[in-house]
């Protein structure tokens, strides 16, 4: 299933083998949840011209993810990026 997560970059951790991206996502209510989504590997990304700063801490972004069956706040990116108001390739 995918779903459109909106939030503000907490930490955008370029590792081997993962990049992951945490997330704060504003639900309805008010309350914050952190979210953790997964989106390669350095050499993919690099591949597609992303990089270690592609992602900044307190950037605003909306990414359409894979989300876990089981309900909880991780996922993998499979669809639209969207940073600071700009659209990035999609993966």
């Amino acid at each position: 299933k995918t779903a459109t997560v909106e939030g503000i970059v907490t930490d955008y951790m370029w590792t081997n083998r993962l990049v992951l991206l945490g997330l704060d996502v504003k639900e309805a209510n008010g309350t914050v949840t952190p979210w953790v989504v997964e989106v390669w590997n350095p050499v993919t990304q690099t591949n597609r011209g992303w990089s270690r700063t592609t992602f900044k801490k307190g950037d605003e972004v909306s990414v359409e993810v894979t989300a876990a069956k089981n309900g909880r706040p991780i996922g993998m990116i499979r669809g639209k990026i969207v940073i600071n108001g700009t659209e990035f390739k999609e993966l």
